[in-house]
């Protein structure tokens, strides 16, 4: 080369210098190109790890989380040609990177080994490999209906990926469960394999479930079954890690939904509505159990949200006081004992809803039910739909836009309205 490493280093980018130094003919040969220089690696300047295209730049040796100056192992390797294959850090550089780093290549994981020199590095986080068409159609198994025991598996040459989508988002916001021990180049994610972990673990160090998060490209998280970054975050970069970025379960039959902690939200706390539930570890087989409720929502529910699918309530279920539930283009079926609305609480389907036998409406003051298409509340003489109020009197059901009512062996005790409606076919 033609200048010293304190000239390239002052550089803002020191890769297309270096490129008008080599001759053509000495890279035409080749798909990727690394530029490796002499002694540690230094991370600022024109001389710190990137990549450009096919090529890539890395010093010798590095020090990095408290490995010393060592020889720059193939992890650090890895991750730059990730960069090179268009794979970028998880989270943008985000903070919200930092629940992910020791459990993916592009992040931090690139240095997982016996030193957190990269001896041993972490893998590419499965959305990467999904998007690059690096799995088989055969190992993808969308989850698309509520699902009871579902068994995953490890299998370290041929992972296994569960998608599971929110139906009330479009395609880029869902999750991906794995199963994630510690065979081949697992064996340091995301700590040192001996390290002993929480002893109330029923899984302790050994790995688990991982819960993805994707809302791409704005970012893909891990979320954590401890809800911790770290149990040192004074000393994060030095601690061995375990109880803190733990997979699940940290107890047995383990929940996690929108509302446990750690949660399953969206940024801008974003219901998913999904709902990973009786997570449980064998540790006979080293297999995941758990069931899957794609249409989860808090109960009581405290907050007013809106839902864009069809909803089945066969709980009893209950809406707080001021706070509106909203079915929008979709569907209700109701099918539980009992359902409460408190004060000034509503319940609103702009599709067709359905009240099935037997079912007790315990009404608050002031609250309404309020149909935009078709209500359907069909009781039987031995079964009756019972709507009666709390304490005081409820305003009534409301059908809207010249929607459609059918009430059979129905009774409405203490309401303001009644009914309030358009077309009306009643059988009382």
């Amino acid at each position: 080369m033609e200048h010293n490493k304190a000239f390239y280093d002052s550089l803002e980018e020191a890769i297309p210098k270096i490129l008008t130094e080599v001759p053509s003919s000495v890279l035409e040969p080749y798909d990727f190109i690394a530029i490796i220089y002499a002694q540690n690696t230094i991370y600022h300047g024109g001389l710190k790890p990137m990549a450009r295209e096919n090529l890539y730049i890395i010093g010798e040796k590095h020090n990095r989380l408290n490995s010393g100056e060592v020889f720059t192992h193939i992890g650090g390797h890895c991750h730059e040609f990730g960069h090179c294959l268009g794979l970028n850090h998880l989270a943008g550089g985000n903070q919200d990177s930092l629940e992910v780093d020791y459990f993916a290549l592009m992040e931090v994981g690139g240095m997982n080994g016996p030193r957190k020199n990269g001896a041993c590095p972490a893998g590419i986080n499965p959305y990467y490999k999904i998007l690059k068409n690096w799995v088989d159609d055969e190992n993808l198994h969308p989850i698309l209906d509520d699902t009871t025991g579902l068994v995953i598996r490890y299998d370290y040459f041929n992972p296994q990926y569960y998608i599971v989508k929110s139906r009330n988002y479009p395609e880029n916001k869902f999750f991906i469960l794995k199963n994630r021990l510690r065979e081949g180049f697992d064996k340091y994610t995301p700590n040192n394999f001996d390290y002993t972990g929480c002893p109330e673990d029923p899984n302790g160090n050994q790995g688990g479930l991982l819960i993805w998060q994707i809302e791409y490209p704005s970012g893909i998280h891990l979320v954590l079954a401890d809800d911790k970054i770290s149990d040192h975050p004074e000393n994060s970069l030095s601690e061995e890690r375990s109880y803190s970025l733990d997979p699940f379960p940290i107890y047995q039959n383990q929940q996690c939904n929108d509302f446990t902690i750690p949660d399953l939200k969206f940024h801008h706390d974003q219901l998913s509505f999904i709902s990973f539930k009786n997570i449980v570890w064998n540790d006979h087989t080293k297999e995941i159990i758990l069931d899957i409720d794609l249409s989860n929502l808090q109960n009581p529910l405290q907050k007013s949200v809106e839902i864009n699918f069809n909803l089945s309530l066969r709980e009893n279920f209950e809406i707080a006081s001021n706070v509106q539930l909203i079915v929008s283009n979709a569907g209700i079926t109701i099918d539980s004992d009992s359902i409460q609305l408190n004060k000034n609480s509503s319940l609103q389907c702009n599709g067709s809803m359905h009240i099935e036998q037997g079912i007790n409406f315990l009404m608050g003051k002031d609250t309404k039910i309020i149909s935009y298409f078709e209500f359907h509340a069909t009781g039987t003489k031995k079964k009756p739909i019972h709507f009666s109020s709390l304490y005081d009197n409820w305003d009534g059901i409301y059908i809207f836009n010249a929607g459609i009512a059918e009430l059979k062996n129905c009774i409405i005790q203490k309401s303001q309205q009644r009914i309030n409606q358009f077309q009306f076919r009643f059988n009382h």
